[in-house]
């Protein structure tokens, strides 16, 4: 079960640092009076992109994944069948 899950925990993870990370400059912000952070900083866009590339990494590697199952699969089928053609024989 861990398995279907294990390529999306990087994505996850960053999520949750890019949310703290971004309340942080806005609390932050807001606490001290200073000028609002996405006022010529980068920071936010960049957090709110950065869980999409560990997300698109995530796809390709549950894709990746199922197609292994999907030939390991296939494999052992073949194997068997042989098998059976061999003491048929």
């Amino acid at each position: 079960m861990l398995d279907k899950f294990r390529p999306w925990l990087p994505a996850v993870a960053c999520t949750i640092l890019c949310v703290i990370a971004i309340s942080g400059n806005l609390i932050g912000g807001a606490m001290t009076g200073a000028a609002p952070p996405w006022i010529g900083n980068g920071d936010i866009a960049f957090y709110c992109n950065l869980p999409m590339c560990f997300a698109l990494v995530g796809l390709v590697q549950s894709k990746l994944q199922r197609e292994n199952r999907e030939l390991r699969t296939t494999i052992e089928e073949l194997v068997s069948r042989q098998s059976t053609k061999d003491r048929a024989r």
